[in-house]
């Protein structure tokens, strides 16, 4: 039996369609922030198709924050990858949730293995904001 408590991501679309899902286990580091790895080896449900994650992944909720962060780690330990969703603001996180639903808003920031910046997916978010007034 793990000591950590499971839960389940569903990332959402402005749309109301749900983009992804995936298992992952709280680790309680803090009452401010809320912290979910997904072990390398879990099955990721994405729209296009499932997959298997090759990386270990740590990702970051806040309540009432415009973004979530997600940070890759190789099978050793070492960070190989940080991405910042943009999203909608949820104040129902919490360390024990057994669910937690982000709605992403299309704009990504993506950190390179140089720790270099980029955004990404600008002309998603244009085209979701000619139909979706939130956007």
């Amino acid at each position: 039996m793990s000591m950590l408590l499971e839960t389940n991501i569903r990332k959402m679309l402005v749309s109301g369609d749900q983009w992804a899902s995936w298992h992952g286990y709280h680790v309680p580091v803090s009452n401010e922030y809320f912290v979910v790895w997904t072990p390398a080896g879990t099955e990721m449900h994405w729209k296009p198709g499932t997959w298997i994650a090759q990386k270990h992944q740590l990702t970051y909720f806040w309540p009432d924050a415009w973004f979530t962060i997600h940070a890759g780690y190789d099978k050793g330990g070492t960070l190989i990858s940080g991405y910042c969703d943009v999203v909608l603001p949820n104040s129902d996180y919490t360390n024990t949730a057994r669910e937690l639903i982000y709605t992403d808003l299309y704009i990504d920031v993506v950190v390179r293995p140089d720790y270099s910046v980029y955004t990404k997916d600008h002309e998603v978010f244009d085209r979701a904001a000619r139909y979706f007034p939130i956007v």
